[in-house]
């Protein structure tokens, strides 16, 4: 790979899979940013079959500090591993190849990080909403600056700070600290995030709205299945394994994921009923609502085998016509 900026302070990666719709405004703005420091865009072009990596190509040879990496479809954790892989800044952000950024978006977080010498800086964002052109900001803008036992506690209660890995600028040699991988799932990164979160000494969280996250109709919040509803609820496991593993789930972070489970099951009903309302489907929708209940119980429980967990899990959300179909037959 041809390196295309000299010594860059920030590596931005952004997976690109089929966003030819939006990916020109996406790395335009990244391009153009105020900051005054060297950084590198790594647009990771995961086999795309639409305009997307044509578009990429051109908007490579009109910023000096795009670099294209191609690779086949492995999906968006895989992309991210080979963007972290070839990242060569001491800061690393990610940003997804359907969303844009505010100009302002890496001099803050950067200006954050140094000010308060943390090594993970959080801002807000906004929810635009494509199909009607809605935007809806995350209502709970705060400034904090918060040691590991907060920063971790406030990611887990998904409160202020939530697990995304865009929004941020983290140091990579923090990533790296923690080990994480990339797991190929939907809501990879709440399943893995708060394991680079304890690896910080310090998080700071500025209110500023720099992030937009486009709701549309191929978007991970824009549609669900039972697949991801199983996968939402998976990561919500996942953390509490991951707690388990360091000896901190029984103290100080047990109410945290308490809150976490909660908040995540209304998500996961809600979802639920989606899916049958959009498919003219409302049998069997209690039924799915019950096991989406239990499935969370068993996450919050005091005896919690992940493994046995993670082996029951597959199966137990079904599709409305699915549903429909195994309790006409147990009828």
């Amino acid at each position: 790979m041809a390196f295309c900026v000299e010594n860059p302070e920030i590596s931005v990666i952004v997976p690109v899979y089929n966003v030819g719709e939006f990916v020109e405004k996406c790395i335009s703005t990244l391009a153009e940013q105020s900051i005054k420091v060297p950084y590198e865009i790594l647009a990771v072009n995961d086999g795309s079959t639409d305009q997307s990596l044509k578009i990429l190509q051109e908007l490579e040879q009109k910023y000096s500090n795009v670099c294209i990496l191609n690779q086949k479809n492995s999906g968006v954790s895989v992309a991210r591993q080979s963007g972290l892989k070839q990242a060569r800044g001491k800061y690393i952000c990610f940003v997804d190849g359907d969303d844009y950024v505010s100009r302002k978006y890496l001099e803050k977080l950067y200006q954050a990080c140094k000010k308060n010498h943390a090594q993970i800086a959080c801002c807000s964002y906004d929810w635009h909403f494509v199909f009607s052109g809605f935007y809806l900001p995350y209502p709970f803008r705060a400034y904090r600056v918060m040691n590991t036992e907060k920063g971790l506690r406030t990611l887990i209660r998904d409160y202020q700070i939530q697990s995304f890995w865009w929004s941020k600028m983290i140091e990579k040699s923090v990533i790296l600290a923690s080990h994480v991988t990339f797991p190929k799932m939907c809501f990879e990164d709440l399943a893995v995030l708060h394991r680079v979160f304890a690896c910080a000494d310090k998080v700071v969280l500025i209110p500023n709205g720099l992030y937009y996250y486009n709701v549309h109709t191929e978007s991970t919040l824009g549609t669900m299945n039972p697949q991801k509803i199983c996968d939402y609820i998976r990561a919500v496991a996942m953390v509490r394994e991951g707690l388990m593993q360091k000896g901190l789930y029984s103290g100080k972070y047990r109410s945290a994921h308490n809150a976490l489970a909660s908040k995540s099951l209304s998500c996961c009903q809600w979802n639920v009923m989606k899916m049958h309302i959009e498919a003219h489907h409302l049998k069997g929708a209690m039924t799915n609502l019950h096991r989406v209940h239990l499935l969370m119980k068993q996450v919050t429980a005091d005896e919690f085998k992940p493994n046995t967990f993670y082996e029951e899990l597959s199966g137990e959300i079904l599709t409305p016509s699915e549903r429909k179909e195994a309790d006409d037959t147990i009828c």
